[in-house]
């Protein structure tokens, strides 16, 4: 449990360093919609629905940060039993998620 909770931590903490990168990527015009907004207005519209635009970025975050702590967990579960650093494993981890 304890694995799963420090996961579930360390997964929202790296959620939030990686908005700050998609955010500030956007802001210098590097990036247009970011991946959260694409597949989040992606899948409420498949369902009929459309919220306004203040609505599906909260509805995109906390999806985006819903994941990245789900992911994050399941990392802290299945790295313990990894023979190699958990830092070096989990920056490839997140790598390989993005």
């Amino acid at each position: 449990m304890k694995s799963l909770l420090r996961g579930a931590t360390a997964g929202t903490v790296a959620t939030a360093l990686m908005s700050a990168l998609m955010l500030g990527a956007r802001r210098l015009g590097i990036t247009g919609q970011l991946p959260p907004e694409k597949i989040t207005s992606k899948m409420l519209r498949s369902h009929g629905i459309r919220p306004d635009a203040g609505q599906q970025d909260a509805i995109a975050t906390g999806l985006h940060f819903a994941f990245g702590a789900a992911a994050g967990a399941a990392f802290g579960v299945v790295a313990r039993r990894v023979p190699v650093p958990s830092v070096p494993l989990g920056v490839a981890y997140g790598a390989a998620i993005w």
